[in-house]
């Protein structure tokens, strides 16, 4: 067995480890880019942004005994569709009388201060209004504001409530 000078006998072993050490370095960048690319996609999709979804529903019907007046009925929902907590302040709803002109507030209500977990629905509201006859059509409007901004969430809905509406329910019940 012969043994040259100036020769390292652990030159491969070196090579080994530095190659180890070049994989480990690699696969560390890797995941520290995968994770810096998933936290830009979360904020991209505005999981942080608070979102909620308002829906109301206005019926309205003749209001037996009274003849010429309708009870309009205003059921306000909001559900939390983010992915974070929303702490919702007092909201308000309005009546307006649209038809006939000259369009009037009727009504102001406030909406109560709600959180709702990421996916909770609540219900806001659920009220009822004495309204004459001869109002035929009325816009409701319902907002919260969005929590740190100076945007809201709003809904608005046109319903067309009297006129030919309580004729007919009058001849559906025969009075």
């Amino acid at each position: 067995m012969s043994v040259e000078i100036g020769k390292d006998v652990g030159d491969g072993a070196a090579k080994r480890t530095s190659f180890k050490e070049l994989i480990g370095t690699l696969q560390s960048l890797i995941t520290v880019v995968a994770i810096l690319s998933g936290g830009y996609w979360f904020v991209a999709q505005r999981s942080l942004k608070p979102q909620v979804k308002l829906e109301q529903t206005v019926t309205q019907r003749a209001l037996d005994g009274e003849a010429g007046w309708l009870l309009v009925a205003v059921d306000v929902r909001a559900t939390n569709v983010g992915k974070t907590k929303v702490s919702l302040t007092k909201g308000s709803l309005e009546l307006i009388q649209v038809n006939p002109l000259p369009g009037k507030s009727m009504a102001v209500v406030a909406l109560p201060a709600m959180d709702l977990e990421p996916g909770e629905s609540d219900q806001a509201i659920l009220r009822t209004w004495k309204t004459p006859g001869y109002i035929k059509t009325i816009e409701v409007h319902s907002s919260y504001a969005v929590p740190s901004s100076k945007e809201f969430w709003n809904v608005r809905s046109l319903v067309d409530v009297g006129g030919e509406k309580i004729a007919a329910s009058k001849a559906q019940t025969g009075s």
